[in-house]
């Protein structure tokens, strides 16, 4: 919940740059416990309330965040949350933030990245390229929680796990998602 809130907070406060966090985190929290309901089955959390050491730190990550973003030199109005429309059966779902042809996702938790991080940002990239789009130029990988962040691109995180190139392999991912030989 405190990632999510972190992070519908920090876009709050990005269309809202004169309003307090503190009244931005309401409606912050709100838009996290929807999408949380939404997508996990097994979510139990009803309430819609934190405690003062929760608002603590969901204000502290929205606050990380925008830190972050103005120290790279990005402008918080070119931040977006990309959306995907899917492509076989892979269905439609959304990153965490794009700017200037750059994917960050975001990984608020006390362990490293693993590999179905990298997965992860291998099927937005692909799906990206299945619309008709270019290919992200940079791929991030961060954690405000833990203070790291892991830079690279889709070329080379495909041919490291592949040894081929994007194109080639993202023709072969369709193909495998797509052709109906996978059952849904």
């Amino acid at each position: 919940m405190i990632s999510e809130a972190g992070y519908f907070l920090f876009f709050e406060s990005a269309r809202q740059p004169d309003e307090q966090i503190a009244d931005l985190r309401p409606v912050a929290v709100k838009k996290a416990l929807e999408f949380l309901k939404l997508n996990i089955a097994e979510l139990a959390a009803e309430r819609d309330e934190l405690s003062a050491a929760e608002a603590d730190e969901v204000d502290r990550l929205a606050r990380w965040l925008r830190r972050y973003f103005l120290s790279q030199g990005i402008s918080l109005n070119d931040i977006k949350a990309p959306t995907y429309r899917g492509h076989g059966i892979i269905g439609s779902c959304k990153g965490d933030f794009e700017f200037a042809n750059t994917l960050v996702e975001m990984k608020y938790a006390d362990r490293q990245f693993r590999s179905h991080d990298l997965r992860q940002v291998i099927v937005y990239a692909a799906l990206r390229y299945f619309e008709g789009k270019e290919t992200y130029e940079a791929i991030i990988l961060m954690n405000p929680l833990r203070g790291v962040e892991f830079t690279t691109n889709i070329d080379e995180i495909v041919y490291s796990a592949s040894g081929s190139d994007a194109p080639e392999f993202f023709q072969k991912l369709s193909y495998a998602i797509s052709s109906g030989e996978i059952s849904h």
